[in-house]
């Protein structure tokens, strides 16, 4: 990933990775992620009255039907120590689509290795409150955990010292068979720092792609404003509307409108950390969310689970929303199977994709972090990626399991959007595909987002013109960035 920025002093940035992407200390602050509107950031070292606690629900119960090949004890791709045996690990999960189809591969895992696994699953939020508290405490409840927003929540858990580095591991406790190269480059450049440190891996890569009814909207839009046209010229409430996505007013709103942000070009910062919404870029994103907001149902009160089922249920004619949403569109009682199309997300400069997974960390205090790489570089092997995909899973962080026939045969959809993923630049390289993290990975970036969220808010809500919004976004972003000391203009 070409593009490269000057960085702070006490930090520097993963290697590869744009300002836009780059997660920095600054006076002690390090980064926390809201995955709704629940969570608070971290900042200073943490104590549980500083963390948001959300209600936890109920755990996930495993109904995979995956299954592994006969292994042998004399070949293995992942790391094994017989004396492990007889050892218990905690993993504290997010209920991820890989997590869905696991439990028969987890149950194989303790028959091969002796080491019995126990998973328990919450929601995002509750998970990065829960590991927060846990590690802030130093305690050793959990000995792998789930971290949200494609390893940020990692990074500022190991910039705080309560992650291991998992590169120590990679290098020193995986056989040959494990093959490091075999990872998808746009994984590790986006997971590794420039000292070489690896704080979290994820074990699935998603994207947010386009889709459309095929039976009214002939061809995919190549341009934002080819999508807006089609919308208006679709929009025939109350049987059918134009468009439909996440406009929520919390961070579920931001996802959407930053891939039409990327799609005219935007970056979130300049190589000094002044914010870009009085831009060209951020104008015309929200200026165009709003016009689709016009040929959408609900606008305001739909998030990722409602698009998904207007779609189904054959309500919209197009939307935007992560690609795992695809197979619930297709799931028992739509009305759209056969006649549902997907391409990249349109732009005028470029095909923006998003990075997004979950990752997973040890815990620096776990007693038994052998046991829990073991697992970890198990569930990331080339044979459980396999098994997983095969499974269901729909992602993968392996090379090999793209170019394996048996995926392509089992979900031709899921390798050709990964593909597009795997082999995107940088945002802001100037390449014509671009890629970036879900979330800008800066201290305190849920106080950020939420100047962006609000404002966008007031758009839809009628309140604010677009320009207005984005200038006044400006504003508070650049006193923002100030304030945490990334911007010294």
């Amino acid at each position: 990933m070409p593009e490269k920025e000057k960085t702070p002093e006490k930090e520097k940035k993963p290697e590869g990775m744009s300002r836009r992407t780059a997660v920095q200390t600054v006076g002690g602050a390090v980064l926390g992620l809201a995955v709704g509107a629940a969570a608070g950031w971290l900042g200073k070292p943490t104590t549980p009255a500083q963390v948001t606690t959300v209600t936890e629900t109920a755990t996930a119960t495993m109904t995979g039907t995956a299954a592994l090949p006969p292994t042998t004890t004399t070949e293995r791709d992942y790391y094994y120590d017989p004396s492990l045996s007889g050892t218990t690990i905690s993993f504290l999960s997010c209920p991820q689509p890989d997590m869905q189809v696991a439990g028969p591969l987890i149950a194989k895992f303790t028959t091969d290795t002796g080491i019995a696994v126990n998973v328990s699953s919450f929601p995002e939020d509750t998970v990065q409150s829960k590991a927060a508290i846990m590690m802030g405490a130093k305690s050793g409840e959990y000995d792998i955990v789930d971290c949200t927003g494609y390893g940020s929540y990692a990074y500022a858990f190991f910039l705080q010292g309560w992650v291991e580095d998992l590169a120590t591991y990679v290098e020193n406790k995986t056989p040959s068979a494990w093959n490091k190269k075999d990872i998808l480059s746009a994984i590790l450049n986006a997971m590794t720092t420039s000292q070489g440190q690896i704080p979290s891996l994820p074990s699935f890569l998603t994207d947010f792609t386009y889709f459309y009814r095929n039976d009214i909207i002939q061809q995919a839009p190549s341009t934002i404003d080819e999508l807006i046209a089609d919308a208006q010229k679709a929009n025939n409430p109350p049987s059918v509307y134009g468009f439909t996505g996440m406009a929520t007013p919390n961070l579920f709103s931001f996802f959407p409108w930053e891939m039409f942000f990327w799609g005219y070009g935007g970056k979130f910062f300049d190589e000094n950390y002044l914010p870009q919404f009085n831009t060209d870029a951020a104008y015309n994103a929200t200026k165009s969310m709003y016009q689709l907001s016009k040929s959408a149902p609900a606008w305001t009160t739909t998030d990722m689970t409602g698009a998904a089922t207007i779609m189904m249920e054959g309500k919209a004619a197009q939307s935007t929303n992560f690609w795992s949403w695809w197979f619930s569109m297709l799931g028992q009682g739509s009305v759209v199977t056969g006649k549902l199309g997907y391409a990249p997300h349109p732009g005028v400069v470029s095909e923006p994709h998003m990075l997004a997974g979950i990752t997973r960390a040890i815990n620096k205090f776990s007693q038994k972090k052998d046991a829990a790489w073991s697992f970890l570089s198990w569930f990331l092997s080339p044979t459980t990626q396999q098994a997983l995909y095969e499974a269901g899973s729909g992602g993968t962080i392996r090379e090999s399991v793209l170019e394996n026939p048996r995926s392509v045969e089992k979900d031709p959809d899921s390798i050709k959007v990964a593909k597009w993923v795997a082999n995107a630049e940088a945002t802001g390289s100037g390449a014509k595909v671009v890629a970036g993290p879900i979330l800008p990975w800066i201290p305190r970036v849920p106080d950020f987002l939420a100047i962006l969220v609000s404002n966008l808010a007031k758009v839809y809500g009628g309140t604010l013109d677009y320009k207005t919004a984005m200038d006044q976004t400006q504003t508070q972003t650049t006193d923002f960035m100030r304030t945490i000391g990334l911007y010294k203009g």
